[in-house]
């Protein structure tokens, strides 16, 4: 478990670093920082905004992706989650019998 700051951010070192940027009340992703390639230091993010309830949910509802070549917004602006059959899920008898030994 991480203590966080109001905002807050993970980084990581190595060939091509990256941060996480975090929201430390709510936990969301803000935006992901990588470096593309060294010695260039060029680096793209990819920030996510306008986070709201889609259904049990809450995603965001826009997202920016920013590098050296400029910038690129997606909106959603419906959300529609896919309805699966639980019974999918589940294990096999054959597979549960097995497992408990009967």
């Amino acid at each position: 478990r991480l203590a966080l700051r109001r905002r807050d951010a993970l980084r990581a070192d190595g060939p091509r670093p990256h941060t996480l940027d975090i929201d430390a009340e709510t936990g969301r992703v803000l935006a992901f920082t990588k470096s593309l390639s060294r010695p260039s230091g060029a680096t793209v993010t990819i920030a996510f905004h306008d986070w709201a309830p889609q259904g049990d949910l809450v995603l965001f509802t826009r997202a920016t992706w920013v590098d050296r070549g400029g910038r690129v917004e997606l909106r959603i602006e419906a959300f529609k989650a896919n309805e699966v059959d639980e019974s999918i899920f589940a294990v096999p008898d054959e597979i549960a019998k097995g497992a408990s030994g009967g």
